[in-house]
């Protein structure tokens, strides 16, 4: 059977801990879905909260030996100044994370001023956005030399440096972004600003309701049979679902769920 690999964060993710899978089974969710679809075996590598280094490390030890000419990588590309710093810990990605694991008392203040130092000093604004460029493009040649398919789903809007270059014309790159996708299923959207507050943890399974996890699905299976049929994530998805408010309802406190389960 042909396989259906997925690397990406929280938008890529089979198994999310936090959301309740009662109440949104994982069945719902996007990839799962789209493998049946496609009648392929799900091999997902997302974790929320990762990089674009953890995906490209993943592609690499994971992926790249195991790929075969009739399989399919969906690649769903998150912002791109998160970092992979510790190997255990690809979540341990950017400042509100770390922010909210110190205050959870999940990281000692020696790790939390190296990782806040390494953010504030370190960090390259102006080089980190060709990573997620050099990747995509690696990703065409060995699309080009092994014939596996590829999709590149933005998770986040593209940096002025992915806008230089043109895509490659032999994989998917998406138009638009997941995160907008998630902003306008709020019925008070209009402000743009309204979303989750930074103390709760989003209910929703990938961030998104499960009626645009379908249709999110028949979008990447019409592009990954056609390469020519645009990945649009701008148009045809449900807006005006629930306020924030009442999305909140369902949310847990992200340092009470820290506490009771994630460990030091």
């Amino acid at each position: 059977m042909s396989k259906l690999f997925v690397l990406g964060d929280s938008y890529a993710a089979l198994h999310e801990n936090h959301v309740d899978n009662t109440r949104i089974p994982e069945s719902t969710q996007w990839s799962y879905l789209l493998s049946q679809k496609l009648n392929m075996e799900l091999v997902n590598y997302g974790v929320g909260g990762s990089s674009v280094e953890y995906a490209i490390n993943r592609f690499y030890e994971k992926v790249l030996p195991n790929i075969k000419k009739d399989d399919v990588l969906i690649f769903v590309k998150t912002f791109y100044l998160r970092k992979y710093l510790i190997k255990d810990k690809p979540t341990f990605s950017m400042p509100p994370i770390v922010e909210s694991l110190y205050n959870s008392e999940l990281i000692s203040d020696k790790d939390y001023a190296f990782y806040m130092r390494y953010f504030a000093d370190i960090v390259r604004t102006d080089v980190e956005g060709y990573h997620s460029l050099n990747f995509i493009n690696s990703l065409a040649y060995y699309v080009y030399k092994y014939g596996f398919k590829v999709a590149v789903v933005n998770a986040f809007p593209t940096t002025p440096e992915e806008n230089t270059f043109d895509n490659p014309k032999n994989i998917v790159v998406s138009k638009g972004c997941l995160s907008h996708v998630t902003r306008y299923e709020f019925a008070d959207s209009e402000f743009f600003d309204q979303k989750i507050p930074a103390h709760m943890m989003d209910p929703r399974r990938n961030h998104m309701d499960v009626k645009n996890h379908a249709i999110l699905v028949d979008k990447l299976y019409h592009s990954i049979q056609n390469v020519n049929i645009p990945l649009d994530l701008n148009i045809g998805f449900e807006k005006n679902l629930y306020t924030v408010k009442e999305l909140c309802k369902n949310a847990h406190n992200r340092t009470e769920w820290n506490k009771a389960n994630l460990k030091k």
